[in-house]
């Protein structure tokens, strides 16, 4: 083997395993894409991608009727995915019934989708699965 066969051949390899590892983070990254509900089943909402590589997360269907207008509420945007840690991070995630926003970590184990959010050290926990 000559020299310039083992540099393209390496070159080939490299662009092979990119593009192979490049597959793997966007399918973690999307995981959360689709429709969950809540562990009372009281309300059913729905991840986005938008077109900036970010997330968002909308409210699309609630149990008890006087929460009927919140329906279609966007309550989370701007979301990153960190593979590192494997985890979506919301720097805003708007409680309606707190009537605040808070910084969000989410993270699915087990099929488990678990968000958290968190502010001025008060922290809430709430888990959904898929619908």
């Amino acid at each position: 083997m000559n020299a310039r066969t083992f540099i393209f051949g390496t070159l080939a390899a490299l662009c092979l395993l990119a593009a192979g590892g490049g597959t793997a983070h966007a399918q973690d990254r999307d995981a959360i894409l689709g429709q969950w509900i809540n562990e009372s089943r009281s309300s059913r909402v729905e991840f986005f991608a938008e077109t900036d590589s970010t997330y968002g997360a909308r409210l699309i269907w609630v149990l008890k009727e006087k929460n009927k207008d919140r329906e279609g509420l966007v309550f989370i945007k701007n979301m990153k995915y960190d593979p590192a840690g494997k985890q979506w991070i919301a720097d805003y995630m708007y409680s309606p019934d707190h009537n605040m926003t808070a910084k969000g970590f989410l993270s699915i184990t087990d099929g488990v989708l678990t968000v958290k959010g968190r502010k001025f050290g008060i922290s809430g926990t709430e888990h959904f699965t898929r619908k």
